[in-house]
């Protein structure tokens, strides 16, 4: 059994997280191909790479895309080809290493004060993601809009509405509401309900995006747990920390919070 609860992993860190996927029983979110500088230069032998030290991981695997300047809403017409490549070249690694979910962020900017902009930013984008949605449907992959800066999720809500797929859900990221949303995190995933598919679980101080230790900021995880709990389906978990520490803290503390058996360890995972 593949766990909904797994631990990401940069390329920095890559065989120090594996090592405690393994230990821990969990599954593991590959970062590494986030970098513009990676998809234009050594992606194809990291690939190989990653394939091989995965070969025999029996966790389940996740992958988040590229995001850097990455707008499918953008007007210009050429900068938007440059995105639908470096998101389907995400798409193609995701298949190869067998990840089942691909992050993506969703990139909506609440700082345009303007009543047109939600209806354009949605239509600017429809035709872009259902291409990229027809792919995951062939491929049984799933792809996640994540929050940045989006101030409730009402903003996410609209585009999933505008492109309707059950490859095509939410991910919810509880450092970055913390920082840019009002709304506490326990409503964010009552209002996401359905939508819900993958959770990034870290926490900060209201300020920075430190990804830390869910143990250590200003957020507290019992209500947001509750709520979860409420949801008749498990979203995927992933502990988004870069400490070895953190990482480990994250999985003890969602187990101790929530008793959904895909949260829990396999049998034999243990090095």
């Amino acid at each position: 059994m593949s766990s909904s609860l797994l631990v990401s992993t940069q390329r920095e860190n890559f065989d120090s997280f594996l090592s405690i996927a393994r230990s821990q029983g969990t599954g593991l979110e590959i970062q590494s191909f986030t970098s513009p500088e990676v998809l234009d230069d050594n992606w194809k032998s990291l690939v190989k790479t990653y394939e091989k030290r995965l070969k025999d991981f029996e966790g389940g695997v996740s992958l988040h895309g590229a995001f850097y300047d990455s707008f499918p809403h953008t007007r210009d017409k050429r900068l938007k080809r440059i995105v639908r490549d470096r998101y389907m070249r995400c798409l193609e690694i995701g298949k190869r290493l067998g990840a089942r979910t691909v992050v993506f962020h969703a990139h909506f900017n609440p700082f345009i004060k303007h009543s047109t902009y939600i209806n354009s930013w949605v239509r600017r984008q429809v035709d872009f993601w259902k291409e990229l949605v027809d792919f995951a449907e062939r491929e049984q992959v799933t792809i996640t809009l994540e929050n940045l800066w989006e101030e409730n999720p009402s903003m996410i809500q609209s585009l999933l509405r505008a492109v309707p797929s059950e490859r095509f859900k939410a991910c919810f990221d509880t450092g970055h509401a913390n920082l840019f949303s009002r709304v506490p995190i326990e409503q964010w995933v009552k209002e996401l309900g359905k939508d819900l598919f993958h959770v990034h679980l870290h926490n900060n101080h209201g300020e920075m995006d430190e990804h830390l230790s869910p143990r250590n900021g200003t957020l507290k995880f019992e209500k947001f747990f509750k709520a979860l709990e409420a949801l008749p389906h498990t979203p995927q978990i992933s502990i988004e920390v870069y400490e070895e520490k953190a990482a480990e803290e994250g999985v003890e503390m969602v187990r101790a919070l929530s008793p959904r058996p895909d949260y829990a360890a396999r049998s034999g995972s243990a090095d």
